[in-house]
């Protein structure tokens, strides 16, 4: 068997055995594998918690030559990055997400009508947990036509109303599906992430990564300065206020959120005029029964094009209207939250999309020509982020609200 590499970062549990284990799917299939090459999935200031592989596997079934590319999603358990994973049980949380929820949200909209429903997210495909390491092997999304947006440029009106539109489907889908099968989200009822040493787990992000901007901002000539003096404040209670808003609220629209909605979290699939068609949501694990609103103030805040970034109202209605559609056609169009409802919830988390602003954004909008930020290291306090020139410009438009 010949076997190809291509990465340093490997993992010494990668091997055929566990290809063929990955690949069968009836325990009593023969499966063998010929050959597999291994490259990054991902890029260097991508930012992701966890390490994600792009596996090419040659193999034969039941006497059948074969080819498939897998991802796989394996914990990297260094740091305190890996603390957090930890605590929040992310590869266990997503693999249930992946492999009960996300179907059982599709059948149920593709049961009420004569259209077919796209899925929303790749298809787990197999998932091992305890030594040498949390692993799931995902469809390859790229394979079938996905890819991901230039994250530098923002998605564009088109994008972002398919974004938009594809998570009121998800969303009212996990409204009626809570409904039918409570039982079903009763690990997701409760963020892991609310408690006090979750505060001191996310200061790092959020307390310190805020109070390094304000410092930075200081510098900038095109801010006032009440907007660092601002910011400062913010730092002392962002991480505790992060956590607080991620419990359920009575009273509010509460849905199954995808939890971690920003660009570098979905793919896209164009037609041969390059017109786009649809989208895929990727890395689920930290989605609750919570505020809807905390999905689209994150959402808005950190992945339109800095032109859209500040019109809002149009994207919301679009939101609104499609939520509505999907609970008429299952049935449960009393559960249709009315706009001015949304809106206030909305600009109730208008901190919440603030912080957001300060400290994912600056991920996203990261230049590959200049220093990528480590998202360990910020977890580490080893080393500040850094921000591209796009970003001041972008927080000009957004600030201004606080």
């Amino acid at each position: 068997m010949e076997a190809s590499n291509g990465t340093e970062s490997t993992p010494t549990w990668l091997d055929k055995a566990f290809l063929e284990r990955a690949l069968r799917s009836r325990d009593e299939e023969d499966v063998e594998v010929t050959s597999y090459q291994v490259t990054r999935a991902t890029a260097d200031g991508d930012n992701y918690s966890s390490l994600i592989l792009r596996v090419k596997v040659n193999y034969v079934r039941n006497g059948v030559s074969e080819m498939k590319s897998i991802i796989l999603k394996a914990e990297q358990m260094i740091g305190k990055l890996s603390e957090a994973t930890e605590k929040a049980n992310i590869f266990p949380r997503e693999r249930t997400v992946l492999s009960k929820i996300v179907p059982k949200i599709r059948n149920l909209i593709n049961e009420a009508t004569s259209h077919t429903v796209q899925s929303f997210a790749a298809e787990c495909l197999y998932s091992h947990f305890g030594s040498p390491g949390n692993v799931l092997v995902l469809e390859d999304l790229k394979e079938a036509g996905f890819k991901m947006a230039e994250r530098t440029e923002g998605l564009d009106k088109k994008h972002c109303l398919l974004v938009l539109n594809t998570l009121a489907k998800y969303h009212a889908g996990s409204v009626v599906l809570h409904k039918l099968d409570p039982k079903l989200f009763d690990e997701f009822c409760v963020n892991p992430f609310s408690d006090e040493e979750s505060v001191e787990l996310m200061e790092p992000m959020f307390g310190k990564g805020i109070k390094y901007l304000a410092q930075e901002m200081e510098n900038w000539p095109e801010f006032d300065p009440t907007f660092s003096e601002k910011l400062h404040k913010i730092s002392v209670f962002s991480a505790k206020y992060i956590i607080d808003c991620r419990k359920k609220q009575d009273g509010c629209f509460n849905v199954f959120r995808h939890g971690d909605l920003w660009l570098n979290n979905m793919m896209f699939k164009y037609s041969e005029a390059d017109q786009v068609q649809e989208v895929r949501f990727v890395d689920l694990p930290f989605g609750d029964i919570s505020d809807a609103a905390l999905d689209l103030q994150y959402f808005l805040h950190t992945s339109p094009s800095i032109e859209l970034m500040s019109q809002h109202l149009f994207l919301l209605e679009e939101y609104h209207r499609t939520l509505g559609e999907t609970f008429s056609l299952l049935g449960y169009k009393h559960l249709h939250p009315s706009l001015k409802q949304l809106n206030q919830q909305v600009d109730k988390l208008g901190l919440y999309a603030v912080i957001m602003s300060c400290t994912v954004l600056a991920l996203v909008l990261y230049d590959r020509t200049e220093e990528a930020t480590d998202l360990e290291k910020v977890w580490e306090n080893k080393k500040a982020i850094h921000y591209s020139t796009k970003y001041p410009k972008a927080l000009q438009t957004l600030l201004p609200n606080i």
